[in-house]
Parts: C-alpha cells; sequence; structure tokens
C-alpha cells in the first residue's frame, strides 16, 4: 500500500526471491528480552541430539550500540524491543525515527521518493514534556505483554509432552529459560516458558531464501510455540494450516524429530498435538 498509488511498490519481474513472512507475535517479549545472553550462548554449547546444532545470532543493536544476542524476529536479527520497534515503524508503517532515519524508497527509486515524500525526517519526534517518541511509547507496551497462559493439561497433553521431549523436538523448541534478575519485578528471575532456544537453524527447505544478517538463506530462528493454539497460518510464510502440517514441513537440523513424528501412530501424534495445543 502507498500513499500514492504512483510510489506503490511491486515485485520485480526479475526478482530471484519472493518469499512471505507472518507477523511474529509480540506477547510475551519483555521476558524473552530480560533472558541473559549469556544464558542463550550457554544453551548454543550444550550438546543436543540427532544432528541438531544451532548458532547464536550476534548482532549490533542499534538502540544501544552494542554486539547484543539476537531474539526477535524470523531471523533472530533483532535484540531489543526498542530496536524492533523502531525497524517495525519504518519498514512496517513507513514512519522514519531516531534509530532509522532513512526513508525506504519505493523499489529503490529515489526520485519517487522525493517526488512524493514531503514530510522531513525523521518522522517520529521525541516530546518535550516526557522526553519519549511513539516508538518508546510503543516498547514499553510491547515489554509488558503478558505470555499467553497455559491451558490446564489433559491427560492426553501430558503425554503429548512427553512424546514431544522423547522424539527431539525439545532439541530446538526449548520448554523454558529464566530471565536475569532485574529492578522490574514482572521481569525479575521469571521462568520462560516459551518453548524456543531462540537460536538459528539450518531448515534447509523450510528457509526462506532470503540472507538477513546474520541468518543465512536457510536459517530461521526457533520460533516460541507459546499460544500457538491461537494462530490460524503457522511457519514463517503460513504455509501449513493445522499443526501437523507444520510438524511435517520441518526440514534441515529437525528432520530427524519429524520423521519419528511421521512414524507415530494417529493417537500418538494427536497427544503431541494436544500437548501443543495448550502451551
Amino acid at each position: 500500500m502507498a500513499i500514492n498509488p504512483r510510489a506503490q511498490e511491486t515485485v520485480p519481474y526479475d526478482a530471484t526471491v519472493i518469499a512471505q513472512r507472518q507477523t511474529t507475535p509480540l506477547f510475551g517479549l519483555g521476558l524473552i528480552e530480560a533472558i541473559a545472553d549469556g544464558t542463550i550462548v550457554d544453551n548454543a554449547l550444550a550438546h543436543k541430539p540427532d544432528g541438531v546444532t544451532g548458532r547464536v545470532a550476534m548482532v549490533q543493536d542499534v538502540a544501544i550500540g552494542q554486539t547484543r544476542v539476537g531474539r526477535f524476529g524470523w531471523k533472530a536479527q533483532v535484540a531489543t524491543i526498542l530496536t524492533f520497534a523502531g525497524d517495525a515503524y519504518l519498514n512496517e508503517v513507513g514512519i522514519t525515527n531516531r534509530l532509522f532515519r532513512d526513508e525506504n524508497a519505493p523499489n529503490g527509486n529515489l526520485c519517487l521518493l522525493d517526488k512524493y515524500d514531503n514530510v522531513g525526517d525523521p518522522e517520529d519526534t521525541t516530546e518535550p514534556d516526557t522526553g519519549k517518541a511513539d516508538i518508546d511509547l510503543f516498547a514499553h507496551f510491547m515489554r509488558f505483554l503478558a505470555p499467553p497462559p497455559q491451558l490446564p493439561f489433559s491427560s492426553a497433553a501430558k503425554s503429548g509432552e512427553g512424546l514431544f521431549a522423547q522424539i527431539g523436538c525439545a532439541a530446538c523448541h526449548q520448554p523454558s529459560m529464566m530471565t536475569a534478575p532485574s529492578t522490574i519485578a514482572a521481569l525479575d528471575r521469571k521462568d520462560v516458558r516459551l518453548y524456543s532456544d531462540l537460536m538459528l537453524h539450518d531448515m534447509v527447505s523450510l528457509g526462506d531464501g532470503i540472507a538477513q544478517d546474520p541468518a543465512e538463506t536457510r536459517e530461521m530462528r526457533t520460533a516460541p510455540l507459546w499460544g500457538l493454539r491461537v494462530r490460524t497460518k503457522l511457519l514463517h510464510d503460513g504455509r501449513a494450516p493445522t499443526i501437523d502440517r507444520a510438524i511435517r514441513f520441518h526440514d534441515g537440523e529437525g528432520a530427524v524429530a519429524c520423521d519419528r513424528y511421521v512414524q507415530m501412530s494417529p493417537p500418538l501424534q494427536n497427544q503431541l498435538i494436544e500437548f501443543l495445543k495448550s502451551i
């Protein structure tokens, strides 16, 4: 979409990679941000089964000017919620801000940008009475969104939890991590039941073909599974309409666990899915 249709972007005829991406959920982001970098790094050094390796995404975070462990986005390309907010303001809404001051020209055409963008940059400015811009308020809002609550486990879901670990899903979809000490009570040393190691894994055919620093074309961040039950389109591009299909699409470092799932009887598969719908 564009304010003026003459400035609307189109997919170039000679594009070699076209990828769709679903919006990543925002709930529980403050807890994910509060996990110490060292916790994620230590998990990367631990032995994993079935040829699973994974690597930590180290990124230069523009909001704090430091190299940190990336944890947000499909490619773990963002380390902090404030940078996540600033990036979204520019790339999803088209609002420049102090972190990302330069407009994206339509299809890279600077002439169109000069002609149709008549607002000075940055467009998101700091309010003198609060000392905050919109991206700061948006980051604050996201930081305190609660994680989705787990549902009470049925007997089938309890059995499915054991199967989840048994067939190797937990090698990447790590059930929980602890947040670091914090002066904010809601984030202080909390058990985060996110079901992700927040690392990059080589997913082969499940990659999106996009190299986005620090991730390579076949690498994707392990998606947190909490709140899976409320999503109607699964995987990064929404190709899977059901949890069963999402599991079956797993490739690369997830292939062994996928094969074990496929070989299970339908009743056992249903127990695993019942568990995933409860977390």
